[in-house]
């Protein structure tokens, strides 16, 4: 098996689209196709049923699939070694919620000055991160809910203070950002529809905010940071997010003076134990 067949049989099993896949690896769909085909003729197997206009991973695909992961990595791994940091690897980086990829940044930034020649792909999984990390479909991901030590290797990255934010211009700033409690909870709240936090209390809302103590309207829950963003700039909506968003210079941070709700999102980087990537380990 060529390795370069392998590398397009891979893109092709992840989005199983040969269209997004070809995009994604800038070669032509012709030569996807072929080395899908060439891969089928010399194992003797078929890795994909046509549905419509799509494809279907057999079993014999997904087998190869997993098998594929080590194969590449183990590729990778020789090339970096005999031929050092500027050799031209691919580095996945995965994320479950939207927000964590500005904290993360830091560390692509870190992997782009060791590995001159990456092409770093970012990718949101919402879904199913921690199984492609143990599958060595993605080398690492950032999540906002500490992973299993049993499973992965775990660093914390980071911890942030949870802000309460409205716009410019907002009708609580009359009398300066120092408002009441009482004050901020006649306006409706906008949160989102996923953990920013792991809970600490069973009263603690996905965000962090207490509502046993301090109840609030919620008129929205969103799956998106930026229809976060976008209800509080476009109304007299309330959200309480990372400081990272806070403090971008978009929106008024409150002082809430009256009520002693406070909460950190701690940000953590995991991998598989052993992990299959040796650029891994330059941030591990």
């Amino acid at each position: 098996m060529e390795t370069k067949d392998l590398k397009c049989f891979s893109l092709v099993a992840e989005t199983e689209n040969i269209n997004l896949a070809s995009k994604a690896a800038g070669v032509p769909k012709g030569t996807m196709s072929k080395a899908i085909k060439r891969l089928e003729d010399e194992l003797a197997v078929q890795l994909f049923e046509r549905v419509g206009r799509g494809l279907k991973i057999t079993q014999e695909g997904f087998f190869l699939k997993e098998k594929a992961f080590s194969i590449l990595a183990l590729e990778e791994n020789t090339r970096l070694t005999l031929k050092g940091s500027n050799e031209c690897i691919i580095i996945k980086i995965g994320y479950d919620q939207q927000l964590i990829s500005i904290p993360a940044m830091k560390t692509v930034g870190k992997l782009s000055e060791i590995y001159t020649g990456a092409k770093i792909h970012l990718l949101h999984q919402p879904e199913k991160l921690k199984e492609k990390i143990l599958s060595g479909e993605i080398g690492i991901g950032f999540t906002g809910v500490k992973p299993s030590r049993k499973l992965f290797k775990v660093s914390k990255v980071g911890s942030y203070e949870l802000q309460t934010i409205v716009r410019k211009k907002h009708p609580l700033l009359k009398k300066g950002k120092k408002v009441s409690i009482n004050d901020v909870l006649k306006f409706k709240f906008v949160t989102a529809d996923f953990p920013l936090v792991d809970k600490i209390h069973e009263s603690m809302s996905q965000d962090g905010w207490r509502d046993d103590k301090y109840k609030r309207d919620i008129s929205f829950y969103v799956s998106d940071i930026k229809h976060i963003e976008a209800l509080v700039l476009e109304s007299n909506s309330v959200a309480y997010v990372p400081e990272y968003i806070a403090q971008s210079g978009q929106f008024e941070v409150l002082e809430i003076f009256d009520c002693d709700n406070q909460c950190f999102q701690d940000l953590f980087m995991f991998t598989k134990k052993d992990p299959l990537y040796g650029w891994i380990n330059q941030i591990f």
